[in-house]
């Protein structure tokens, strides 16, 4: 069992590292080519995308992989067609909002106007929400040799386009960098509807009428409610720090020294995240076998623990080992000590992920919200309290975070054991 999980862990994370590999040339390209303060603005719009993306996929996606494993054949259809209406109804009000206001936004972004950096940033949306999307329908049928085989067509062909770019030369510019992103974001999400279009998994358009189900909608949405609000709570606090660092002096030197670190702590965060996914499909799929069991196994809970664990201590040795080699790709001016630093986020974020998906397994989502509502407060709250005593705060504020996160967590999990609704489930851990 332990095998198969690694396998599969190993698998899904090959799948997300491609393209992030790619993400990570295109800012080592870009970084060489911008300012610093630039690569700043592009990594605060970056992170505007991110934080609506996040919005969506951090709190629906694991709760499709969970309606999906634990479904019978004609209830994922119904599952697919309906949660991809919801999806299609946020973007468009999203969407509007965006394109009726898109002078004011780039304006109170980058502090300048720029319309074609919000109008590429819409259709990187709409086409990064799909493309997480449909992965999440392809990890519930186990298809994970295909992710990672869609994704290497993908990743190439985007880095072919760079190597054009660079080649061909020219001004490099924020929207060049998004439009990159958005090249990537089609190919990827094109191919991956095809498949499951042929395989007959999305039957969207096909059948839509057929399987639209209002009572299953509602139910879906009251479930997603919590995981939607707490992810854009998480979402919108990473970004409000950004955004309150951005208006500092050097405030966009500051951004992208952070986000520099963060591509190489991101690594390992997809390996964390690609583990905690597994183990989520495996917990929902055992629920559905044993109706009578409505916990998760605790040898899937110990498994988890144990990888992330020794993930993250690894990951920091070697981060640790070479992180001024590795800062040096993207060029002068880009200080090791924010890196080493930052690398300490990844135990709490480890475990506080395995929480996580244990509370969408055992149907507890209002958790998330109260988990991510606390953290933030604190992380704000630090941040306000020190950056103008520590240039670092940013950093220091992410790290704290996540280190709430856990506590808040081990609170909850001691809380059901003493109330004994849960106390099965951990002591089996």
């Amino acid at each position: 069992m332990k095998i198969k999980i690694l396998q599969q862990s190993l698998s899904l994370l090959f799948a997300t590292l491609l393209p992030k590999l790619v993400f990570f040339l295109l800012n080592v390209f870009l970084a060489r080519y911008l300012s610093v303060q630039n690569y700043g603005q592009y990594a605060l719009v970056r992170s505007t995308i991110n934080m609506l993306d996040n919005s969506i996929s951090s709190s629906m996606y694991p709760l499709v992989i969970k309606e999906v494993s634990s479904s019978s054949q004609e209830e994922k259809q119904k599952v697919v067609s309906n949660v991809f209406f919801i999806i299609l109804i946020f973007f468009l009000i999203v969407c509007f909002f965006l394109y009726l206001n898109a002078s004011k936004i780039s304006l109170y972004l980058i502090g300048e106007v720029n319309p074609d950096i919000i109008i590429v940033s819409i259709f990187l949306l709409f086409f990064t929400i799909l493309n997480g999307y449909l992965t999440s329908i392809l990890v519930s049928y186990e298809k994970l040799k295909i992710i990672t085989r869609i994704s290497l067509i993908s990743a190439s062909l985007t880095c072919i386009l760079i190597f054009l770019i660079w080649t061909i030369g020219g001004d490099v510019s924020i929207t060049i960098g998004l439009s990159i992103l958005l090249f990537f974001a089609f190919i990827d999400s094109i191919s991956k509807f095809l498949y499951l279009f042929r395989m007959k998994a999305l039957m969207v358009f096909k059948s839509f009428c057929i399987w639209f189900d209002i009572s299953f909608v509602a139910r879906f949405v009251l479930a997603s409610i919590p995981m939607i609000l707490a992810s854009f709570v998480n979402a919108w606090v990473f970004w409000f720090i950004r955004k309150l660092e951005s208006v500092t002096e050097g405030g966009f030197e500051i951004v992208a020294y952070f986000d520099v670190s963060f591509q190489y702590i991101l690594i390992s965060m997809l390996f964390l995240n690609s583990l905690s996914t597994i183990i989520l499909s495996k917990m929902s799929s055992l629920s559905s076998v044993n109706k009578n069991n409505k916990y998760p196994s605790g040898n899937y809970l110990f498994i988890a623990f144990s990888f992330s664990f020794a993930i993250s201590i690894v990951s920091i040795i070697i981060i640790h080992m070479f992180s001024t080699y590795l800062m040096q790709l993207f060029g002068t001016g880009y200080d090791a000590e924010h890196l080493d630093l930052l690398s300490f986020v990844l135990i709490f974020y480890g475990f506080a992920l395995i929480f996580n998906r244990m509370c969408v397994s055992l149907g507890k989502n209002w958790i998330l919200l109260i988990v991510s509502l606390i953290s933030g407060i604190g992380m704000i709250f630090y941040y306000t309290k020190n950056r103008e005593l520590n240039q670092l705060a940013i950093f220091d504020s992410f790290i704290a975070y996540y280190l709430v996160s856990c506590l808040v967590f081990i609170f909850f999990a001691i809380y059901y054991y003493y109330r004994g609704d849960n106390e099965k489930a951990l002591r089996n851990i």
